[in-house]
């Protein structure tokens, strides 16, 4: 397939979007095009290092904001008369499990991030015990050494906790941040529609 082919394609897939939107894309894969031939690529190379029109145009799709997928969706939908006298009819069905669904899916969102805020606290409280502590005990040492020895051992086991306590909440940090962005992804993906 040469350049023409794919860039058509290309709009055709992205059939829906604003035009700007669609003419901007085509014209960024234009140039990228360009940039391939110019390094030394064949025009059918550089074409086929992009990969399939259709892939790249739900690709940029999924990077789009969910405002402008839903301002498409619903300006390309082309509903006639007898479908929106069907939604308006059934919508005290369908609309109370819609918004049900949706506080569903929001309250596990919040919960989630709620762990890790909560968590994070604890690893903060397990920082902060280290230097309390040895103050702690520095300030008891000259009147009472058991409770001094006490707060230093307090203050290593705190810094043994912290440590591998702070690394984990990272991971779990990112794995929720991959988890919520897979959710809008597929807010994004069912907008979209599935592939054919």
């Amino acid at each position: 397939m040469n350049k023409e082919e794919f860039l058509n394609r290309l709009r055709e897939a992205l059939k829906g979007l604003p035009a700007a939107e669609t003419e901007k894309s085509a014209l960024y894969y234009a140039e990228i095009l360009d940039d391939r031939m110019e390094d030394g690529m064949s025009e059918v190379e550089a074409v086929a290092s992009l990969g399939a029109p259709e892939e790249v145009a739900e690709n940029l799709k999924l990077e789009l904001p969910l405002g402008t997928l839903v301002r498409s969706k619903m300006s390309g939908s082309g509903m006639g008369a007898g479908t929106v006298v069907l939604l308006v009819l059934g919508s005290p069905v369908w609309l109370p499990l819609l918004l049900a669904g949706l506080a569903v899916a929001l309250s596990l969102a919040v919960s989630l991030w709620a762990i890790v805020l909560s968590l994070w606290t604890v690893v903060l409280a397990l920082i902060l015990t280290l230097p309390l502590s040895v103050v702690g005990a520095a300030m008891k040492w000259a009147n009472f050494p058991a409770e001094a020895v006490f707060l230093l051992g307090a203050a290593c086991v705190s810094g043994g906790l912290a440590i591998p306590a702070f690394f984990f909440m990272r991971k779990a940090t990112e794995w929720c941040g991959k988890m919520t962005m897979a959710g809008v992804k597929g807010i994004k993906r069912l907008l979209i529609g599935r592939k054919k």
